[in-house]
């Protein structure tokens, strides 16, 4: 698994531009009046008790995560988490295991339930799932903690930006990188300049009133090699809360690179830190307190 250059791309050049509109967060079932987990400006980041490392939106987004792997549609969103890299194993896990046996989260999930008309056991592995690869391949799109707040640019006068609570999401594509302490792509996002210059590419097919995700080469790449992000850059994760939180070790994934860890202190995120709530890490590192299978 993993991405490949096709061509020889230069220090700073674009590997991958994704728009906002193809990318996966709660964002895109706000409108939707069929979906049962209703969420709002208002409580998107509302704490839930049963399930302490999500609030109500991005529990909302596992939900139409879990949707999509029943139900198979959108097609296209199920073609994009089939190929997402999965650990059953994952330490982070047992924080679904726990928040599952109680019966606020039984009440919380049943109208979904009834919808997918499935059986609870079969939901609840499916929900587990789409947790495990949210928590394996979201990033923060949007930051709120105390009293600050901090995200895409794009994202700024939207009304779930002014309340409290994060918005993380999913990015096609760029979640298909390999991870590297000593990456030679970054993530991050276009600011106005930037914007400006990839709209006159007509190759880039770029708007400037849009918004993107960009993947952009810190060296030269040469063709087939594989490309790889610091996928520790948005959360400065120790190396046991990364192995805990990703389900494998803070060492490069890239065949044939040395295993060189990233310290929290080298790590600098691109954009904000995690933005799921204040329990996020510490969730995360309970997780990494459990036994490893």
């Amino acid at each position: 698994m993993g991405l490949v250059a096709t061509e020889r791309i230069p220090e700073y050049n674009f590997v991958s531009i994704v728009p906002m509109t193809a990318t996966q967060s709660f964002l895109n079932i706000v409108d939707d009046a069929n979906f049962p987990l209703k969420i709002s400006p208002k409580n998107f980041g509302q704490d839930l008790a049963f399930w302490p490392d999500l609030n109500r939106g991005s529990f909302a987004f596992v939900g139409y995560l879990t949707k999509v792997l029943l139900s198979g549609h959108p097609r296209g969103v199920q073609s994009y988490l089939d190929v997402l890299p999965f650990v059953q194993e994952m330490p982070i896990g047992k924080i679904a295991d726990g928040a599952q046996v109680t019966d606020e989260y039984k009440a919380y999930v049943q109208p979904l339930v009834d919808q997918c008309k499935v059986d609870p056991m079969d939901f609840d592995l499916t929900f587990r799932h789409a947790y495990c690869l949210f928590r394996r391949h979201a990033i923060p799109f949007w930051t709120h903690t105390d009293g600050w707040s901090a995200g895409h640019p794009f994202l700024q006068n939207s009304p779930f930006a002014q309340g409290d609570g994060g918005i993380m999401g999913m990015v096609p594509v760029m979640d298909l990188a390999l991870h590297s302490p000593t990456p030679n792509a970054t993530i991050g996002y276009p600011d106005k300049e930037m914007l400006q210059w990839l709209a006159q590419d007509r190759n880039a097919g770029v708007q400037v009133d849009k918004g993107y995700f960009v993947m952009q080469a810190m060296r030269d790449i040469e063709e087939g090699e594989v490309i790889s992000v610091d996928k520790n850059a948005y959360f400065n994760f120790d190396d046991d809360t990364f192995k805990a939180w990703f389900g494998y070790r803070n060492v490069s994934q890239v065949p044939g690179e040395k295993e060189v860890s990233s310290s929290p202190a080298s790590s600098v995120s691109d954009t904000s830190p995690i933005g799921d709530g204040a329990s996020s890490t510490a969730m995360a590192e309970r997780a990494s307190k459990a036994p490893t299978p």
